[in-house]
Parts: C-alpha cells; structure tokens; sequence
C-alpha cells in the first residue's frame, strides 16, 4: 500500500510546519489532456466500458492540486510525529471504547493489538473525521498525465526552483522527476485496474468513490488494490465497507496480520507498518502513539483500582 496517509496533514502541517508550508507556493499551471488520457487507459486495454465510466466522470479541476501533492511533496515529507499527541490518546481511548467488541474480535482474530489499530487510524484520517474529498477516479486519472512532456517539463522546473537554496544538480533531480513521473504513472494505472474491477460490480461506489489526493479512500485510506487484497468485512460473507468503523478495524487486522505483524518483535512490526506506509516516521508514530494509550490505560485502572480501595 502506498500512503497515502498524508490527507490529515493537508490539515496540519501545511499550516503549522515551515517545511511543508513552503509547498504551497509551488504552482503547477498544467491542464489535463483528456485525449491523452483516453489513449493511455486504450493502451492498456481497459475496456470501452469503464473508459467511458472515466472520461464520463472525470474532474479536471482537481489537476493541478493532485500534480503538485503528488509529485512534488516529498520535496517536504510529512512529519507523522505531530499527531502523537495527548488529543490522540484521548481520542483514540474514546474510540476504543465506542468500538470494543469489533476490537476484541479482530485482536482475537489478528493477534494484533486494538491499540495499534485505533493508533493507525487516527493517524490516518482521526478515525474517519478526514477522509478526503478528491475524486479518487479522477485523482488517477491525472497521475497517469504525469509522464506528459509539458508536465513533466513545468515539474521538472519547478522542483529545480524548490530545490535550489540546497545546490543539488539540476540534472539530478530532472532525471529524479522523469523516474517518479513514470512511477507514478504507472501505479495510477494499476489503481484504475483494481477500480475497473470494482466497477464491475459497483458502478456508482465506483464512479463516485472520495478520498485522498493520492487515492486512498475509506478511514483506513486503502488504495483499490489494497482494498482488494485486505480489505475483510467483520460480518462473513459481506463486503467490506471502509467507512464503517467495524470494517476498517477489521480490514486494517488483516492487513498487518497479512503482512507478518508479530507483538514479540519490533522489526516486524515496523515492516509491516511500513508496508502500509514506507515511512519510518510513519511507523514509529503509531507505535509511540499506541504506547501511550497503552500507559493512559493502566493508569486509569491503577487510579480506579485505588479509589475502589
């Protein structure tokens, strides 16, 4: 899964950290090309059917936006740290609690703890609050223009303009942009693969489906494909439903069992955080976060123990 749980800090740290602020006076100009589109999605062979579901629903409004976070943003990476915070804890005991049986199921099941979970999703959209309201069909849709001469060109330049106070050759980081476009592309058109199949069998969640700039949908922010290799609705034989709480929780259990979590080992557990988003930061985060409901926990019942006594 790429991650996308970058949604809550458009929030956050656009405002309150220097380094990600100066994002925002990146601009990038660049329309969407809707024929470029179409012949790129005919390449790949979609069908007729869901080309015309996307060129159908398309918004190109959202272009240039989705452009610059995706591509230029990890010019100024994210810090998740700022959201291990004492707001976290509470919020996250409080969602616990709302959620206790579905979390004792999926502890059962999973063998991973309901404080992992609950960290995770709060990191992720502060358990459903922000779930994105990018067209997730469209969002794709601009990524795969990523690979555009003309974009690519105005990318180029702009990272060069961002970059230049930190001397690094210009010739570097053109050849870093023209890697990550193509990157970038091609993974949005694997996404819209894994949307084509969901078509198939929900056209309207399909063509009307929010979430993230880069895609992810749901409180658990699962990218298509990650939906449908993990996504594990509580009740047997439903579908999942990422934006009911039961089903994230459950979804995001069988993501981290499936991806080795062990509560015995550290390392495995950074894996597999770091499956769901390769960033040790990201990792570490929900790992301190999860300590500290943790800690939060017992203190609470050492002080209702004593008040007992």
């Amino acid at each position: 899964m790429v991650r996308i749980s970058w949604i809550i800090f458009l929030t956050l740290t656009l405002c309150f950290l220097p380094g990600i602020a100066q994002t925002q006076t990146i601009t990038v100009t660049s329309a969407p090309d809707v024929q470029y589109l179409k012949k790129r999605l005919k390449q790949k062979k979609f069908t007729p059917r869901f080309i015309n579901a996307v060129l159908k629903n398309y918004e190109p409004e959202s272009f240039p936006s989705v452009m610059r976070l995706n591509m230029l943003g990890f010019l100024n990476p994210p810090q998740h740290s700022v959201l291990v915070t004492e707001e976290g804890v509470l919020k996250s005991e409080e969602f616990l609690e709302k959620n206790k049986k579905a979390f004792l199921r999926v502890e059962r099941r999973d063998r991973v703890p309901s404080t992992v979970i609950a960290a995770l999703l709060w990191v992720e959209t502060k358990h459903g609050r922000l779930t994105g309201k990018y067209h997730v069909l469209s969002a794709f849709g601009h990524l795969v223009q990523a690979t555009r001469k003309d974009v690519l060109k105005e990318l180029t330049s702009l990272a060069i303009e961002s970059e230049k106070s930190k001397n690094k050759p210009t010739k570097h980081i053109a050849k870093m942009l023209s890697q990550r476009a193509k990157r970038k592309s091609d993974w949005a058109l694997n996404q819209l693969k894994a949307l084509e199949q969901l078509h198939k069998k929900d056209k309207k969640m399909a063509e009307e489906l929010l979430g993230s700039f880069a895609g992810a949908f749901g409180i658990p922010q699962f990218i298509p494909s990650s939906y449908w290799t993990y996504a594990k609705s509580l009740k047997i034989g439903k579908v999942a439903d990422l934006y009911n709480p039961d089903d994230a929780i459950s979804s995001v259990g069988n993501y981290l069992k499936k991806e080795g979590w062990n509560s015995k080992r550290r390392k495995r557990q950074m894996k597999a955080l770091m499956h769901y988003n390769n960033s040790q930061d990201y990792a570490e985060s929900i790992l301190e976060l999860s300590e500290k409901i943790v800690q939060s926990q017992k203190a609470a019942s050492s002080d209702n123990s004593q008040a007992t006594n």
